[in-house]
């Protein structure tokens, strides 16, 4: 471990407090660490927000300057509709990371049949063995097989749906925000 002295001089160099070299925060700072507690956002998202309405650092190359930066994103987020942006945002989110129902229904024929019998259930073509005899296990195989494809053809519809949908929503709520920030 490098002296106090040392510490200093290496949390000054790297830009960060001298707790985060000794592990006494996951943050680059106490503030940064304070911040994301009291906001609930991630280090990254309050990195972005500091940067944009930072002097040395906001939007240079479209000469935005900083105080204006500032001034447009409290706008923003003080907007009365930004809720309303948000929860549209949250339900975006929900849907389009919402349950993989295709990998929950092979995961569970698989751990009852076995991947191999399941690979075989989908490639069977029943017309071209009719008349022979089928493994009464194979047979119920292909059967909750070709349910399952059944159902993930189904909820992939509906998820298409939902999602447009959410799509719209967002989209519509993001204008919501645009006109309470900018009348017509």
């Amino acid at each position: 471990m490098p002296s106090m002295e040392v510490a200093i001089m290496l949390a000054d160099f790297f830009g960060v407090d001298v707790g985060y070299l000794l592990g006494e925060t996951d943050y680059r700072s106490f503030t940064m660490e304070a911040a994301v507690n009291y906001l609930g956002l991630s280090e990254h998202a309050i990195e972005h927000i500091r940067l944009a309405t930072r002097f040395d650092t906001a939007f240079r190359s479209v000469h935005m300057l900083p105080i204006e930066a500032g001034k447009t994103i409290s706008s923003l987020l003080g907007s009365k509709k930004f809720f309303d942006l948000v929860m549209a945002l949250e339900e975006m989110d929900r849907v389009y990371n919402g349950p993989d129902i295709q990998k929950k229904l092979f995961r569970e024929l698989e751990e009852k049949y076995g991947s191999e019998m399941v690979a075989e259930a989908l490639e069977f073509e029943p017309y071209e063995h009719e008349g022979e005899e089928v493994d009464p296990v194979f047979r119920e195989a292909y059967i909750e097989v070709q349910d399952a494809m059944d159902k993930m053809y189904a909820a992939n519809n509906e998820r298409k749906a939902y999602e447009g949908k959410a799509r719209y929503e967002l989209a519509k709520a993001f204008e919501e925000v645009v006109r309470d920030l900018y009348p017509e």
